[in-house]
């Protein structure tokens, strides 16, 4: 055919899409347009819908938290409440037991009065249940405390009264031994403190009262003008601390008990060691005359107490019983029996002739 002539379609052809609506034939639906883009005020509210729907959604959170808060809130009020009742209840409690042991014990009914006040005011430093308040009114007035003692700088290890009950000596971990004036507590005398002792762990007077007594922790005992509290005597010998004295009731001898295990039997006049005791399996810690001077008794951490002929130094007796150390040994004022203190929690008391123990002491 001549070139610039229309062509005729040939049956066959292999390009469809080159005729019009080729492509309407083929898919059955005419093209999508393209979508055009949104407007500034389409997107301004599309925008403000995510925001709501933000703010919601913060919304929803900060109840939930405040909702958690709450609840532990009342949860911590109700614990609080819960302890405050406690501590109501065993105020309660406490002020009942010191009403029933003011006739018993007066001196436990305050600590336990005390104890009652304590146990509510310490919460908010204001409240007292009224049954604590009357309590602690009753057991003053009840109390049978005379004199308080005060001036020691540690623990109080051990008391003596003189044989007129007009002084009273104690000893102290403080390093010294004060001697008060036993009808104001008036301090009359410090003996040591000014020597580098240690702890002082016994006093004992002498019968006319003249002369004092200390077991000291640098291993020795001292002997004191009562009067004046000029160190007479230091005596030494023991290789451990020295935990307990005790003068004959002549006035003549000094018993010392020690760690080193050993009990020793001074003259109080010139020093002079008499004879040592030494048959306690461990440290001895208490020791006392008989009321006629023949005996001696001792208390160890071996579990026993022993009985000693106090002119020789000869054993007598073993009392076995105690289930833990024997701290003081004690005769009674016939010299029939013997009393013994122990860390178990019970005293006994033994048959000072026998051996045999005739009462065991508990409840403490």
């Amino acid at each position: 055919m001549p070139d610039g002539s229309l062509s005729t379609p040939v049956p066959g052809d292999d390009h469809p899409s080159s005729a019009p609506g080729a492509g309407l034939l083929k898919t059955g639906r005419a093209p999508h347009p393209p979508k055009a883009l949104d407007t500034p005020t389409e997107q301004a509210a599309r925008f403000r819908r995510r925001g709501v729907l933000l703010a919601a959604a913060l919304l929803v959170v900060l109840g939930l938290a405040l909702a958690a808060s709450y609840s532990a809130y009342r949860s911590y009020q109700a614990t609080l409440e819960a302890q405050r009742q406690g501590r109501v209840y065993q105020a309660r409690a406490l002020a009942a037991a010191a009403l029933n042991n003011l006739t018993v014990d007066p001196e436990r009914s305050l600590l336990l009065a005390l104890q009652a006040v304590a146990t509510t005011y310490q919460a908010d430093n204001k409240t007292v249940v009224p049954e604590a308040e009357d309590a602690l009114h009753h057991a003053l007035q009840a109390s049978q405390v005379r004199l308080t003692l005060a001036g020691h700088a540690d623990v109080v290890t051990a008391l003596a009264y003189s044989a007129d009950g007009a002084r009273l000596a104690t000893a102290s971990k403080d390093g010294t031994a004060k001697i008060w004036d036993a009808a104001t507590g008036q301090a009359l005398l410090t003996l040591g403190g000014d020597e580098d002792t240690g702890p002082m762990f016994g006093v004992a007077f002498t019968p006319d009262g003249q002369r004092l007594a200390t077991a000291d922790f640098d291993n020795t005992a001292r002997i004191w003008d009562a009067v004046t509290g000029r160190v007479l005597l230091t005596l030494t010998g023991h290789i451990g601390a020295v935990f307990g004295v005790a003068f004959s009731p002549d006035g003549k001898r000094l018993a010392t008990a020690s760690g080193d295990g050993t009990a020793k039997v001074w003259d109080v006049l010139t020093g002079r060691l008499l004879f040592t005791l030494n048959h306690h399996a461990g440290a001895v810690y208490g020791i006392a005359f008989s009321p006629d001077g023949q005996r001696l008794a001792t208390a160890s951490w071996d579990r026993t107490a022993k009985i000693w002929e106090a002119a020789s130094g000869q054993e007598l007796l073993t009392l076995a019983g105690h289930a833990d150390v024997v701290y003081r040994v004690a005769f009674s004022p016939d010299g029939r029996r013997l009393a013994t203190a122990s860390h178990d929690g019970t005293a006994k008391v033994w048959d000072a002739a026998s051996g045999q123990v005739l009462l065991t002491l508990t409840g403490h």
